[in-house]
């Protein structure tokens, strides 16, 4: 082998090495960077060692995939669906003369009616001074079981203005 053929070789396998280091460094850091959902220290030092290992073309090249995922089916589904609103329960809108309900008398009530955005984990949520993903499962169930005859069978189905029960335990804060 004369030199320039040894110098194609070297350059040719320093090329793959790195482009491997590379991939290998990608990988290991959006591995980290998935690990930092973890609890307490681990999870935080996941986003550090993750932000170290993952190069910046490529955290870049995620977040701009996964923004352009995430807005595909919102625009597939807004340009394909047409809305199905039920007239019959859609809330009348009315000027009411009536003060609204202060905090004390609000977290005294036993029902609670349905605002544009709620929803039972949120109603649950609010309802727990714990901010526990199990408590608050346990108790959004709690609400679907205090209002399936409200509800119906799905209970991401809440309609504003509907009229739900506060299950029994801690009254809502809201």
């Amino acid at each position: 082998m004369n030199t320039s053929a040894q110098l194609d070789h070297w350059l040719s396998l320093i090329f793959v090495v790195t482009a491997v280091i590379y991939a290998l460094r990608s990988i290991v850091g959006v591995l980290l960077l998935s690990a930092q959902a973890l609890p307490g220290r681990a999870g935080a030092l996941c986003h550090q060692a993750g932000g170290w290992m993952t190069p910046r073309l490529v955290r870049r090249l995620i977040a701009a995939t996964v923004g352009l995922c995430s807005l595909s089916p919102a625009v597939a589904f807004a340009a394909t669906s047409t809305p199905n609103v039920d007239l019959d329960r859609v809330p009348s809108i009315s000027a009411s003369t009536t003060p609204a309900p202060t905090a004390a008398a609000q977290t005294s009530a036993t029902h609670i009616t349905v605002k544009p955005g709620d929803c039972l984990w949120g109603l649950a949520a609010d309802q727990l001074d714990s901010r526990d993903p199990d408590a608050i499962d346990r108790q959004w169930r709690r609400w679907y079981q205090a209002n399936r005859s409200t509800i119906g069978a799905d209970p991401n189905e809440l309609t504003p203005g509907m009229r739900l029960v506060i299950p029994a335990g801690k009254t809502a804060q809201r």
